[in-house]
């Protein structure tokens, strides 16, 4: 398991993230509905990170975001809604 350093910008790498996931297509996938999350006002889990992609991939580096967040049932803002014309 990779050390990670909240205070060493350098080891938060897009590889060290996508090595954390699995592969780079669920890399982004968790990370586009974690974005899509913060955009949406849900509470970051870490304090670092000046966009939601960087506190997004923060978060996947200190383990509080993992493949499993694509199993989760998706926020509302992700629904879509059905014409019921």
């Amino acid at each position: 398991m990779e050390h990670y350093s909240t205070r060493d910008p350098v080891s938060l790498s897009s590889q060290a993230i996508v090595k954390k996931i699995g592969n780079q297509f669920d890399t982004v996938l968790v990370l586009g509905q974690r974005i899509r999350e913060l955009k949406a006002g849900h509470a970051a889990m870490v304090n670092q990170g000046n966009s939601p992609l960087s506190t997004a991939m923060h978060e996947i580096a200190a383990d509080k975001v993992d493949r499993t967040w694509l199993k989760r049932q998706p926020p509302e803002y992700t629904q879509r809604r059905r014409n019921t014309r």
